[in-house]
């Protein structure tokens, strides 16, 4: 936090009209250029830490095992995501935990953001909107309630906005849905297991099928 908050922020409902709108979105990530999936640097740290969770099998016992398919899953989105889309519009940055719980707004009406310990330089633009989507639908419906579907709906306005072309949004989503399996997988490892976790091997799996079978109509 770069300043502390003012005595009159509250904080942010979904659906009350406090959420993000696109220019938000993009002063807090501003749109840099175009580029490959490949070529971009947040999709390329974000392989590397991949790598590390598949070289747990059979290295740390029952845990880097739990963990090491999983990441393999993300690996598998994220080379799909590389075969779909060519090339995507890429933001400066993107916050990594833009979500209700992380925002509030005083009584101008400013959006004040917090919390930027997972922000990453060169990513894919429209992460931090399909993450508040995500995060709200996971506070209404529980993880095995989400439909990552309706998550972009909720998404679309914004990642029009930002300059996402309509045929990448799967290849977005199955980016951001990369970001989700190997956060969960690094939780996993440093506690020896998925007991305490907010969501379990089988609902990401169900999740990976969801991306797998999204498409976006022109």
């Amino acid at each position: 936090m770069t300043e502390p908050l003012p005595p009159s922020v509250r904080a942010v409902r979904p659906g009350t009209g406090d959420d993000p709108t696109s220019v938000e979105l993009h002063d807090l990530a501003p749109v840099v250029r175009t580029g490959s999936v490949a070529d971009i640097g947040q999709v390329r740290t974000l392989r590397a830490r991949l790598a590390g969770l598949t070289e747990l099998a059979g290295l740390t016992g029952p845990a880097g095992d739990a963990v090491a398919e999983p990441a393999a899953w993300a690996v598998r989105l994220l080379d799909r995501a590389s075969r779909d889309a060519p090339r995507l519009t890429v933001a400066a940055r993107w916050h990594g935990d833009l979500a209700p719980w992380n925002t509030a707004r005083d009584a101008t009406g400013t959006l004040w953001v917090w919390d930027w310990e997972s922000c990453e330089p060169d990513a894919p633009a429209g992460l931090d909107a399909l993450h508040w989507a995500f995060s709200v639908h996971r506070e209404t419906a529980g993880p095995g309630g989400i439909r990552l579907a309706d998550c972009l709906t909720d998404a679309a306005p914004h990642l029009t906005a930002l300059g996402a072309a309509r045929r990448t949004w799967p290849a977005l989503l199955r980016i951001y849905l990369a970001v989700t399996i190997e956060r969960a997988c690094g939780l996993a490892a440093a506690d020896g297991g998925w007991q305490r976790l907010w969501i379990q091997p089988d609902q990401l799996y169900a999740l990976t099928g969801q991306a797998d079978d999204l498409t976006v109509t022109s």
